[in-house]
C-alpha cells in the first residue's frame, strides 16, 4: 500500500512538473513573439527617421528646414512652427537642433495628444526601444540618410499600435494594493493558463505610447497591467506598469525601509538645495543625457542672478 501511494505521489509531481513546463514554455514564446514584433516596429520607424546627412559640414539646406516644418505643423498643429524654424541657424549647432526637434516630432506623433504633455517621463527600455533608437542615431551619424517625405503626403498610418485605443491610467498609482493601505484588498480574476506556479511578471514603462500596454496584455493572457509609482516606496518618482500572476494578498514592505525624498536619500544636497526648488523627490530615472550646451546655458542663466533667480529662469531649470 506504501509503494502503490509513494507511486501515486511521484505520479502527480511529474504531472505537476510537465504542466509548469509547458507554461514556461508557452510564456517564453509569447515574449518571445511579444519582443520580435517590437523589434519590427522599430526597424520599420527607424526607416521614417529624418536624420540630416552629415557628409555636407553640418550645413542644414532650406529645402531641409521646409519639409521639417511641414511635417511638424503636419503632425502637431501648433502655432509658430515656421518661427521657430526660421530661427535655427544654418551652421552646425543648427543641424543639431534639427535632429533634436525631429527626435520631438516622432515622440510627439507616437504618443498622440493624450500623452504629449508627459515626454518627461519616457524612459529607454528594452521593450519600447527609444534608447536602441538613439544608439542607431550615434552610430551612423557618419552615413547617408533617408529623410521623411513632405507634409503634402499625408499623415502615415502609425506602425506602434498606436492607432488603438488608450489604456486609461489610474490617477493615483497605487497598483492593486500599498502594504500601508487598510482599505478593502483587490480581487482580480486570471485566466486559468495563467494561473502559478510558475510565476512571472513583465515590467515597462507605465507613460508607453498608446495601443503598447493593450499589444502587452494581449499576449500575456489578457491580463490588466498595475500601475504604480515609486514614490510611494522611495526617493524616485517613476511610473512603471507590471503584468503578472503574482499574488496580490497579504503585501508587506521589503525591509529596512528605503528613503522616500531627496535629502533622505542624500542628506549632504539640503544645504545646497535652493529654495525655489520643491523637489522632494527626483522626477525620473532616464538613460538620456543632457548636452554641454545646455548645461552651459543652465550655468550662465543662473550666474546673471543671485540667490533667487527670476521665475522665467527656474522655470526653465526644473522644467
Amino acid at each position: 500500500m506504501a509503494a502503490r501511494e509513494e507511486s501515486d505521489h511521484a505520479a502527480e509531481v511529474a504531472a505537476g512538473e510537465k504542466v509548469s513546463s509547458a507554461l514556461i514554455e508557452r510564456v517564453d514564446a509569447m515574449l518571445h513573439k511579444l519582443e520580435k514584433e517590437i523589434d519590427d516596429v522599430d526597424a520599420r520607424i527607424g526607416n521614417r527617421w529624418q536624420l540630416i546627412d552629415s557628409d555636407r559640414d553640418g550645413k542644414v539646406t532650406p529645402e531641409e528646414v521646409a519639409t521639417t516644418a511641414n511635417y511638424l505643423k503636419d503632425t502637431t498643429g501648433k502655432d509658430g512652427v515656421q518661427e521657430l524654424i526660421s530661427n535655427l541657424s544654418k551652421d552646425k549647432e543648427g543641424k543639431i537642433r534639427v535632429e533634436v526637434l525631429v527626435d520631438s516630432i516622432y515622440a510627439l506623433e507616437t504618443t498622440g495628444n493624450a500623452y504629449s504633455a508627459n515626454l518627461s517621463d519616457y524612459e529607454d527600455t528594452e521593450s519600447i526601444s527609444f534608447g536602441r533608437k538613439k544608439t542607431k542615431f550615434m552610430e551612423g551619424s557618419q552615413k547617408k540618410r533617408k529623410r521623411y517625405g513632405s507634409g503634402s503626403q499625408g499623415n502615415p498610418v502609425p506602425l506602434d499600435g498606436s492607432h488603438e485605443e488608450p489604456m486609461p491610467l489610474p490617477n493615483s498609482m497605487v497598483g492593486f494594493r500599498l502594504p500601508s493601505d487598510k482599505v478593502r484588498p483587490v480581487h482580480r480574476t486570471l485566466p486559468d493558463q495563467a494561473f502559478g506556479p510558475p510565476f512571472f511578471y513583465y515590467e515597462n514603462v507605465a507613460l508607453a505610447p498608446k495601443g503598447v500596454w493593450t499589444t502587452i496584455s494581449r499576449f500575456l493572457y489578457d491580463i490588466q497591467p498595475e500601475f504604480v509609482d515609486s514614490k510611494f516606496f522611495c526617493a524616485a518618482a517613476r511610473k512603471r506598469g507590471y503584468i503578472h500572476n503574482l499574488p496580490i494578498e497579504n503585501r508587506s514592505p521589503v525591509l529596512p525601509l528605503p528613503p522616500k525624498t531627496i535629502y533622505e536619500a542624500f542628506p549632504s544636497t539640503k544645504m545646497w538645495w535652493p529654495s525655489w526648488g520643491p523637489r522632494r523627490q527626483f522626477n525620473c530615472l532616464q538613460t538620456c543625457v543632457a548636452s554641454a550646451k545646455l548645461t552651459e546655458r543652465i550655468r550662465c542663466s543662473l550666474s546673471n542672478w543671485g540667490d533667487t533667480p527670476s521665475p522665467g529662469v527656474q522655470k526653465c531649470v526644473l522644467d
